[in-house]
């Protein structure tokens, strides 16, 4: 799944995940209020039982499947 990376300015150790083709229209106002204004940080393709440092890419996937967007603090 090709997912863009966004990165809130407001808490800048926050980021929230969304399918590419779907960009910011995903994610709901709340989370946007919360985070404040997001910038793309990057885009990364990840795929089920890939290993990456500080995402759980099942779940990542998952979440993005059914709410839209996956959240991820560091």
């Amino acid at each position: 799944m090709l997912v863009d990376v966004y990165q809130s300015r407001k808490k800048n150790k926050n980021y929230v995940f969304v399918e590419a083709r779907n960009g910011l229209s995903s994610i709901p106002d709340k989370v946007i209020n919360d985070f404040g204004k997001l910038f793309l940080n990057k885009k990364i393709e990840i795929n089920p039982g890939e290993k990456r440092i500080a995402l759980k890419t099942d779940e990542a996937i998952c979440h993005i499947k059914d709410k839209g967007y996956y959240i991820v603090s560091t």
